[in-house]
């Protein structure tokens, strides 16, 4: 992100140099303020300051403003002595921007980094699961009933499987038909290559529209709580659609974290 302001350390350093009692002064305006606040007990405030550390050490901010925070480490002698780290296959793949861990993250970042913070809801929703994408082929085949119609299409026209403007077109209308359409179901994480894992747990879909609407309010930002608007609508929807009985959430596939090993091992195929 540094790169939009300046093009080497000499300009870093020439700019601390320019700017050193400015920048002096406002560290140590935010550390008086922060560790003299009044009514709370200097363990509690170092409780709080410790956490500030996450910012700068577990985080992504990327030149074209793409912000990430791990959701934790895994240490890499343990990965070796101990084999693959069971849901994410180790260090390298460690979640960043976990939906379901965001809840109790973000909040955090709102107080301090208000546009950091929208920048991530802006984020996941663009990542929210779209038709004509491998993925939506995926999941939407985990249905039964697509499935079932699926092979019938495939007995009447082998072709589906070998022509992707075919196939993509054929489990659209089979999900219009069964209405098991999961169109709208939201990333679990973004992994270290900044693509989606997968879309299998159905609490993260309400979980992002708390995040939505908490931030969105928070902020006062009407175009934020506009621009997201059809996408957190289409979050419950989909959870809706396909995976309610009487109106009521059920577990069934394609749901549970066992899918993530399941749903990458096809995708990387």
């Amino acid at each position: 992100y540094y790169e939009n302001f300046f093009n080497n350390c000499v300009e870093v350093m020439d700019y601390v140099m320019r700017n050193l009692n400015y920048l002096e002064e406002k560290t140590m305006q935010f550390h008086d303020l922060f560790y003299n606040a009044e009514g709370i007990e200097s363990w509690i405030t170092d409780l709080i300051g410790a956490q500030i550390a996450t910012l700068v050490k577990s985080t992504w901010l990327t030149k074209d403003g793409f912000f990430g925070i791990w959701e934790g480490y895994f240490d890499a002698s343990d990965h070796r002595k101990v084999g693959k780290y069971p849901y994410t296959d180790g260090p390298e793949n460690t979640a960043l921007n976990t939906i379901d861990v965001l809840l109790y993250a973000l909040p955090g970042v709102m107080l301090l980094f208000p546009d950091l913070a929208k920048n991530i809801v802006k984020d996941l929703s663009n990542r929210a699961l779209k038709e004509d994408t491998p993925e939506y082929v995926i999941f939407s085949l985990a249905f039964p009933e697509n499935l079932m119609k699926y092979k019938e299409e495939i007995m009447k026209d082998p072709t589906i499987s070998t022509d992707l403007k075919k196939l993509y077109g054929t489990i659209k209308r089979i999900a219009n038909e069964t209405g098991k359409d999961p169109k709208g179901r939201m990333p679990h994480y973004i992994r270290y290559s900044l693509t989606v894992d997968t879309y299998e747990r159905i609490d993260i879909n309400p979980e992002f529209v708390l995040l939505y609407y908490l931030i969105a309010k928070y902020t006062g930002d009407r175009e934020l709580l506009k621009s997201v608007y059809e996408v957190a609508r289409n979050a419950i929807e989909s959870i809706m659609r396909t995976q309610t009985v009487d109106g009521l959430p059920y577990l069934t596939l394609p749901s549970g974290i066992e899918w993530i090993r399941n749903v990458n091992s096809m995708l990387r195929a």
